[in-house]
């Protein structure tokens, strides 16, 4: 489950980033 945890992390500061690039 810890690394479900991190990658969900990962995703959304992924998509955050992507948000304010676009």
């Amino acid at each position: 489950m810890g690394t479900q945890t991190k990658d969900a992390r990962l995703r959304l500061a992924w998509l955050r980033r992507f948000g304010a690039n676009e």
